[in-house]
């Protein structure tokens, strides 16, 4: 199964050049192939023409051949041109063979999308995995028939077209002392598992396809249930607080997060800005850097804390999304020293 994270959709055109190719008449979709010299996947093949430029006159000849043949059809000649033009034929999906005395051979392949439209059946987001924390599977079951090309010299295995798909969902992120939600639109390869990062907070995945149906304004949706939240996130805001009365506190270290330092008695706040999903959180106020004792402990969401003693301090919070005896198979830690 293939599992999926990033790529990009192609463009469209209603006159499309693709190199020295070129197809009016239709709405076009050109996909750069590193075995072929263009192909085109279009709306409607009834007016299409499809287009050769080149920098000198030549004779040439177009031939057509169907998928896994191993003989053309001489379509049609053109004498001593610079330009030569052919009305597509009628058909689901043909190859073109351009000859020319003085060039090499010109390989050319055309679908008409009606006959390979793409449908979403089903979508469901699995958030029982064992890495819940940190990503979900999308499961998507869709039906289409496969763009397969090729050329006469290649006598394999078809090469194909790669669909792509838009996956629309809300991503909740951290700035500046709060959760902010944006909508985030991902372009992707077609695949039946896509692997997403876990949300901080409810969302749905929307998927649209694919960039052909969105080109020619045949675009296919589906969308999933709303997703549970296991995830959740630390961020934490350190500061001394300073005491109106104190002479000697301006003087105090007070720049960092990680580290907060002064003479006692030293009285600082840590607030703990944590995701939607956060529920239980347990602070750890140690002499020790590995933790292994705790001077003070607190389950309260922030941690405000006179010291009255001078020495190395060491504080950690451990956020989870249940408490650690509720459901524990589920539990989502997020951890900050």
């Amino acid at each position: 199964m293939k599992r999926i994270i990033f790529s990009i959709l192609a463009s469209c055109f209603s006159a499309f050049a693709f190199a020295q190719f070129s197809i009016t008449g239709a709405k076009v979709v050109g996909v750069e192939q590193e075995n072929i010299d263009s192909v085109f996947v279009i709306d409607d093949a009834a007016e299409a023409k499809l287009t050769y430029q080149d920098s000198e006159a030549r004779t040439f000849n177009w031939y057509s051949y169907a998928l896994g043949a191993e003989e053309e059809t001489l379509l049609h000649t053109d004498v001593d041109v610079l330009s030569t033009e052919i009305p597509l034929v009628a058909e689901p999906s043909v190859g073109y063979h351009l000859v020319a005395e003085g060039m090499p051979d010109k390989w050319v392949w055309v679908f008409q999308y009606q006959a390979f439209p793409l449908s979403f059946q089903s979508i469901k987001v699995h958030d029982n995995l064992e890495d819940r924390c940190t990503s979900y599977q999308i499961e998507l079951q869709w039906d289409a028939l496969s763009l397969q090309y090729d050329t006469l010299q290649h006598n394999k295995v078809p090469f194909e077209v790669e669909r792509m798909i838009r996956l629309t969902y809300d991503s909740t992120y951290y700035a500046e002392g709060s959760y902010l939600v944006k909508t985030v639109t991902d372009s992707i390869p077609l695949a039946t598992d896509i692997v997403v990062a876990s949300p901080l907070d409810v969302t749905t995945y929307l998927v649209e396809g694919d960039q052909f149906a969105i080109a020619f304004d045949q675009i296919q949706r589906i969308e999933s249930d709303p997703v549970d939240v296991y995830a959740v996130e630390t961020n934490l805001e350190a500061s001394v607080r300073i005491r109106e009365e104190a002479t000697n506190e301006g003087d105090r270290d007070i720049s960092s997060d990680k580290k907060l330092s002064g003479s006692a008695p030293l009285n600082i706040e840590i607030l703990n800005h944590a995701s939607p999903a956060a529920f239980f959180y347990e602070w750890c106020l140690s002499t020790d850097k590995e933790f292994n004792t705790c001077q003070i402990r607190s389950s309260e969401q922030d941690f405000r804390y006179t010291f009255e003693t001078h020495g190395t301090y060491y504080l950690r919070i451990q956020t989870t999304n249940n408490s650690p005896s509720d459901l524990p198979a589920q539990n989502c830690l997020s951890e900050a020293v």
